[in-house]
């Protein structure tokens, strides 16, 4: 009688990592694209080169539009981040 409860039990956990896999791995390549294009759009008004403050720009930008999404893997991050840099 316990078996099947255990089994739906497990099933919800691992659809639930399944899901938080999915947003993250989402998150993930929306930043990677908004950082690799601002990159590519600076280096090329740039004239072929990158400028000292041209990576912090693009992170600054696709940073702020990941976290200012509102998710269960967003607000990990900072929490995680001060955790271990301290």
């Amino acid at each position: 009688m316990a078996l099947p409860i255990l089994s739906a039990r497990l099933e919800q956990k691992f659809s639930g990592i399944f899901r938080l896999t999915i947003q993250h791995a989402r998150n993930l390549g929306v930043f990677v694209t908004i950082y690799k294009t601002l990159m590519y759009i600076q280096k090329s008004v740039h004239g072929g080169r990158e400028e000292r403050l041209d990576s912090f720009f693009a992170g600054l930008v696709g940073g702020c539009y990941i976290f200012g999404n509102d998710s269960a893997v967003v607000q990990q991050v900072p929490s995680r981040s001060c955790r271990y840099s301290w």
